[in-house]
């Protein structure tokens, strides 16, 4: 085992532990697909992290058959898909049907977009689970989010102000207490809410890269952005 698939496989078995708290003795289902580099490394890490638990080629096998493994699951069991882009299951997200279900699910999605040896590192790093640094520091950012007037974002010479309050932040820092579903999309971390009222939101930023058409990060040379009343002018 290489030193990158190591590092996986530690991140991912504290996924499964410490994250949706999954109990060795209830049962897990992986499906998978090998089409690029990343679900595959992926892949490797679940395979030590769940070794007990059966693997499904979502290329090898047919829809019906996929879902019948999933219904033989109970409550509380664990799904786990690692997928290069997005797993045709059903009508809606899949993840919505297991949830339904009350299954515990770990989604790694669109692992094709990482396209060179340097983001396969950045994707394992950014696997990494800590309930001692995410959970509490989670808590405290939504605290203040929440309580704050006014939010303001400074970049290098400019200043974007966010006036009226925001609205309640969400988390998805892997703290599933009191929640009706447990699990989502991994890798996990954000902390997020957006502004009550978008006319109140005014300045400048500087912005240095975006999504592209084909969802890939462009970079470019920064460029201030002015906006008013929530309006790019």
């Amino acid at each position: 085992m290489d030193a990158l698939t190591r590092t996986a496989t530690k991140h991912a078995a504290d996924i499964v532990r410490l994250a949706i708290g999954h109990d060795p003795s209830r049962k897990a289902l992986v499906v998978f697909d090998t089409q690029c580099p990343l679900s595959r490394l992926v892949l490797e890490a679940y395979r030590n992290a769940l070794p007990d638990a059966p693997f499904i080629d979502y290329d090898a096998s047919s829809k019906e058959a996929i879902m019948e493994a999933i219904g033989r699951l109970a409550a509380r069991d664990l799904v786990v898909m690692i997928q290069s882009m997005t797993f045709r299951l059903d009508d809606f997200r899949i993840r919505i049907e297991l949830f339904k279900r009350g299954l515990a699910v770990i989604e790694h999605m669109h692992l094709e977009r990482a396209t060179d040896d340097r983001q396969l590192e950045i994707y394992v790093d950014a696997m990494a689970y800590d309930p001692s640094y995410y959970r509490p520091l989670g808590r405290a950012l939504k605290a203040k989010i929440d309580a704050a007037e006014t939010v303001k974002v400074f970049c290098d010479g400019t200043t974007l102000t966010y006036e009226g309050g925001m609205e309640p932040t969400k988390l998805n820092v892997g703290d599933y207490e009191g929640m009706t579903n447990v699990g989502g999309t991994f890798p996990i971390g954000e902390v997020f809410s957006e502004p009550k009222n978008l006319a109140r939101v005014n300045g400048e930023v500087k912005l240095f890269a975006f999504a592209g058409v084909d969802h890939l990060v462009q970079m470019h040379e920064p460029f201030v952005v002015r906006i008013e009343k929530g309006i790019i002018v």
